[in-house]
């Protein structure tokens, strides 16, 4: 195993220095080099690298304690250190799988907005983070299950288009286009 480590000093805008280490591992001294090189090149155009870092959550982390008793969410970040990171991620990846194909939800999420989609969004993720969050857990309220089920009621009425997140939802470029071919009758009458 070869291991190389590379640091990259950059200054943003405001004229603050920002070291970045990273230390890649390879089978050979090229595939770990190559690993180093890519972060490096990364870190110069403003990206972090680490594909594993999970981003920052579109909401306050105090936010989950509407949910989940700080104490009870420390016990868990005891056994599982990166358990929020990763349940928001689910949490993230379920709603897109609802409604990603027809809400910019990268962009409701990047404008911090107050509107109604903002919040709308921001509170389902909330929910669907503390659900991932406490389903391992025997201390799973009926509270919720309850707000679990109000959300699964929003994304499929968003999916289906019986809801609809207001007039500031940016909208995704579709990637399903629906024709009629042939118009057919069923056998019921009306």
């Amino acid at each position: 195993m070869y291991k190389v480590t590379v640091q990259k000093s950059i200054v943003d805008r405001d004229g603050d220095e920002a070291l970045y280490t990273f230390t890649a591992l390879g089978s050979t001294l090229e595939e770990a080099t190559q690993t180093a090189c890519i972060y490096a090149s990364m870190v110069e155009y403003g990206l972090l690298a680490d594909k594993w870092q999970p981003s920052t959550m579109s909401f306050p982390r105090e936010q989950l304690y509407q949910f989940i008793q700080p104490s009870q969410l420390e016990i868990i970040e005891q056994m599982y250190p990166d358990a929020v990171a990763t349940a928001y991620q689910n949490a993230l990846a379920y709603v897109q799988s609802y409604v990603g194909a027809m809400f910019n939800i990268e962009e409701i999420i990047a404008n911090e907005d107050t509107t109604s989609t903002g919040m709308t969004l921001r509170l389902a993720l909330a929910i669907q983070t503390a659900v991932f969050l406490l389903s391992s857990s025997p201390q799973y309220s009926e509270t919720i299950e309850l707000h679990n089920r109000q959300i699964h009621t929003l994304l499929r009425g968003l999916k289906s288009g019986n809801r609809n997140f207001g007039a500031n939802a940016p909208i995704a470029d579709p990637d399903v286009r629906v024709s009629i071919v042939k118009p057919t009758k069923t056998g019921s009458r009306p």
